[in-house]
């Protein structure tokens, strides 16, 4: 731990937090930022802006901070909270319906109300911008969720609740410093473009982009339409026909003002994105794996028993949807010969983590599971071998010597 306790990793974590600040979920908060600090009207001094700013920043700074200290305290992994279909539905819920009020389908009229009246809440001043600096943290974390899960992950890793909360708060400045810039410098607004036609783009994209992260989070169940688009060789010439239907209909929706055109045409647009860069393992290939290539057993107790059986030890691998890393491990490591011929002398159990249920907390729980993806080597009588659990990936080689080194640890 003393390793990753490095100004280091606190920048990283700085500068991450700089880059989701430019996300999609990002922009709603802006007007909203510069009705609480009075575009300029209100700030007749630097000090009241900064002081504005600063407390607008640390509101945000609250909500990642906590869920920092609650992640290294519990060894909670925020990912597997979003595996759970109920927050799943809600989060696809809220992303669509933004993408809707962006592209002006539907309007929120309590967003406009929230803005004309931010400066009051909480009776207004410094008070009332920390509490909408709070509530800013849950409004962008379903754009943010990827680097969120990251650092939430490494929080979780480290049960170090001091090295959680200073990871989070880091990551919380690089997320705000946008904020307090605007706080500081309000005339910036007015170098921004006119209002023009090509605000429609901008909104058209950023509905897109909410969309393709909606898409992401319900990506394990809607497999059937990410097979369809991968389901024969001629799957870029389906992405091609859905970016020329998003173009075509984008630009009826806008010039016709027939709005639901604008969702279909931004839909399209995110499906051929996300077919892009989104690979869903087809089923006969048991991920990137063949099935003939591992023996895997999807059962916990059936393979403790058949390693009592056979008097091998047990490998298991622990993976979800939504785990990129685990998909890497599909993709790269376990099909390499070397790392094959040796998982022969173990017996391998696989195990989804995707959706929580009763035996995967309980596993979870035994095992002090943190992180995904996550390899137990265990014992037949479900004991874990010392000192051999591998979380996150590793290249086959590695992998290869890690494999020697677990079957030739004495038990």
């Amino acid at each position: 731990m003393e390793s990753a306790l490095t100004a280091t990793a606190l920048m990283g974590a700085f500068a991450a937090g700089i880059g989701t600040s430019l996300t999609p979920c990002v922009y709603p908060l802006i007007p909203v930022t510069l009705a609480i600090f009075g575009a300029g009207t209100h700030c007749h001094s630097k000090l009241r802006a900064v002081g504005l700013g600063a407390a607008y920043v640390f509101g945000i700074a609250l909500t990642f901070t906590l869920l920092g200290v609650v992640s290294a305290q519990t060894g909670a992994v925020f990912g597997s909270f979003l595996g759970h279909p109920i927050v799943v539905f809600a989060l696809c819920a809220f992303l669509v319906l933004m993408a809707l009020f962006t592209l002006e389908i539907i309007h929120l009229p309590f967003v406009s109300r929230v803005q004309q009246s931010a400066c009051k809440i909480g009776g207004g001043g410094y008070w009332g911008s920390f509490l909408m600096g709070t509530a800013s943290g849950p409004v962008a974390a379903p754009c943010v969720g990827p680097v969120l899960v990251t650092y939430l992950t490494l929080a979780a890793e480290s049960q170090n609740v001091t090295w959680g909360a200073l990871l989070l708060f880091s990551y919380s400045l690089g997320f705000g410093l946008l904020f307090f810039v605007l706080a500081l410098f309000p005339s910036l607004t007015k170098r921004l473009p006119k209002p023009g036609h090509w605000m429609n783009y901008v909104k058209f994209t950023i509905a897109a982009a909410l969309l393709l992260v909606a898409l992401f989070l319900a990506q394990p169940f809607l497999r059937e339409i990410f097979h369809w688009l991968h389901g024969d060789p001629a799957w870029p010439f389906s992405m091609a026909v859905l970016l020329v239907t998003a173009i075509i209909t984008a630009r009826l929706g806008y010039g016709s003002h027939y709005r639901p055109l604008r969702l279909v045409g931004a839909l399209c647009f995110a499906l051929a994105v996300s077919s892009a860069f989104v690979k869903v393992p087809d089923a006969t290939e048991g991920g990137a794996v063949p099935l003939n290539a591992i023996e895997w057993i999807d059962d916990f107790d059936s393979a403790l028993a058949r390693a009592a059986a056979e008097g091998k030890p047990v490998m298991v691998d622990l993976f979800a949807e939504w785990c990129a890393a685990c998909k890497e491990l599909d993709a790269k490591t376990f099909p390499d010969p070397r790392v094959r011929a040796k998982l022969k002398a173990l017996v391998t159990a696989r195990l989804d983590f995707t959706l929580m249920d009763e035996k995967a907390d309980a596993i979870s729980s035994r095992y002090k599971v943190i992180g995904l993806p996550t390899i137990l080597f265990l014992n037949p009588d479900g004991s874990e071998i010392p000192q051999t659990r591998v979380t996150g990936f590793l290249e086959p080689q590695d992998f290869s010597i890690h494999l020697d080194r677990v079957l030739k640890t004495p038990r």
